[in-house]
């Protein structure tokens, strides 16, 4: 399937009509809902089995946010919606976390995000909470607030349901698990995930990981 997704994109770097360009970039964009599909299968499938491993290891949190913005600052533009990344001052430079699996969780959401929301903004506030009895530890808190379409209440309490749909979603590409794969992994790392909602109005989802903080501040090279 990368495959395909490859030659595509060199596809699009040729001399092509608009027509033509119109068709290839809509089996690019088919490519891509295909290759997250057979992802979210994968990735689901090895968490119920237990046999999706965590790799905690030295990270700088800062970094990894930079990338997960860059990627969804182009789907916003696109959308003429905003995006921010606030990140308070109390958050650590450096910490023990698995970043791939935290870059996941984040991304998930935050692209749902962008998603459902036509107009007005998503902003993603990272905080910090230390440990009152180990200062070496502590929560991340990360909130990704939109201004999208909002969940009634009994949609709030079955979001992270495998294969459930939302009824006020209309774009229904996916398979249903993208969110419960996000709640399987923060479970996982022994986090927890809180969803406030008004229908019509937006939605924050609140992630709360345990991490083992390794540099408060930034450290020289």
């Amino acid at each position: 399937m990368n495959g395909v997704i490859g030659c595509v994109e060199l596809l699009l770097l040729t001399n092509l009509s608009e027509h033509q360009r119109d068709l290839v970039e809509q089996l690019q964009r088919s490519g891509e809902s295909l290759l997250a599909i057979v992802s979210d299968i994968l990735d689901f499938s090895e968490i119920e089995a237990d046999m999706m491993p965590l790799s905690p290891h030295r990270t700088e949190i800062r970094k990894v946010l930079s990338d997960i913005t860059s990627i969804l600052v182009a789907k916003a533009d696109n959308k003429g919606i905003g995006l921010f990344c606030e990140i308070t001052a109390d958050v650590p430079f450096v910490m023990i976390i698995d970043p791939v699996r935290f870059r996941q969780i984040i991304l998930n959401i935050a692209d749902n995000a962008v998603k459902y929301t036509k107009e007005g903004k998503v902003w993603l506030k990272v905080g910090f909470k230390y440990s009152l009895i180990f200062r070496s530890s502590g929560e991340l808190i990360v909130g990704i607030k939109d201004t999208g379409v909002g969940l009634s209440d009994s949609d709030s309490k079955k979001i992270f349901t495998k294969y459930k749909r939302i009824r006020n979603n209309h774009n229904q590409v996916g398979t249903g698990l993208g969110l419960a794969i996000t709640k399987r992994l923060i479970d996982k790392m022994n986090g927890n995930v809180r969803v406030d909602s008004i229908l019509g109005k937006g939605t924050t989802m609140t992630v709360k990981l345990p991490v083992r903080v390794l540099h408060k501040t930034k450290t020289r090279a």
